[in-house]
């Protein structure tokens, strides 16, 4: 690699993270608009790839380089809950997930760090996707709803219309979602128009887990 190869390298370099840079700070805004237009409370939020960058203290060259990117693809979760430790019928969580390369995925070199620049998926082809996700039981528990919903639930099936189905997985909760290009939350009125859709989503869910509730009561009578 000559001189010049190697300047032009870095000024890319330069541009990725400026470029980066200027794309978060119009996304994550965006993002916490759309939890308050929903009136919702932030709760946790994860890469869905891969791992966060590791602790000052732990050495980063034991992971993958990958975890230097955590908001490639992420998990951001908001709540209508009054107790965390308590799941209970009538809350719920709502899941933005923030999808920006979809041939970006841990699988995809066979449990082996991915190359960075020899991606099966060409970045012509990839997409970048947003999905929104509504979970809430129909049954009353004690316990966590990080450990207990988020974490162990199903993601459910993304539709035009709200679908709410039982977790597959046998978890007393139901869930829904749908899924947009990325660019639809960088539009005009994005957080009016998908915050719109979002209750649509997050009242099926509610008028379903009810009826399952009710049923659940039923039979137990």
């Amino acid at each position: 690699m000559n001189n010049q190869t190697t300047e032009d390298l870095f000024s890319q370099v330069r541009t990725a993270h400026r470029l980066l840079a200027a794309y978060y700070q119009r996304l994550l805004p965006t993002i916490e608009q759309l939890g308050k237009a929903l009136e919702l409370d932030f709760y946790v939020w994860q890469p869905k790839e891969f791992a966060r960058p590791t602790r000052f203290t732990t050495s980063p060259f034991d992971g993958w380089q990958w975890d230097m990117l955590p908001a490639l693809s992420t998990f951001y979760v908001f709540k209508n809950v009054k107790d965390v430790n308590q799941v209970r019928v009538g809350e719920y969580l709502v899941e933005i997930m923030i999808d920006s390369d979809t041939g970006v995925h841990g699988e995809v070199a066979n449990g082996n760090q991915p190359d960075g620049i020899a991606l099966p998926t060409s970045v012509e082809d990839a997409q970048s996707v947003l999905k929104i996700s509504v979970y809430t039981p129909f049954e009353n528990q004690d316990c966590n709803w990080y450990y207990k919903v988020w974490s162990v639930c199903d993601h459910p099936f993304y539709s035009a219309e709200p679908k709410p189905k039982k977790d597959e997985s046998g978890y007393p909760v139901v869930a829904c979602g749908f899924e947009l290009p990325l660019s639809a939350l960088l539009e005009k009125e994005a957080v009016e128009n998908i915050a719109s859709k979002t209750r649509e989503y997050i009242d099926a869910a509610l008028i379903f887990a009810q009826s399952q509730a009710v049923t659940n009561e039923g039979a137990e009578a």
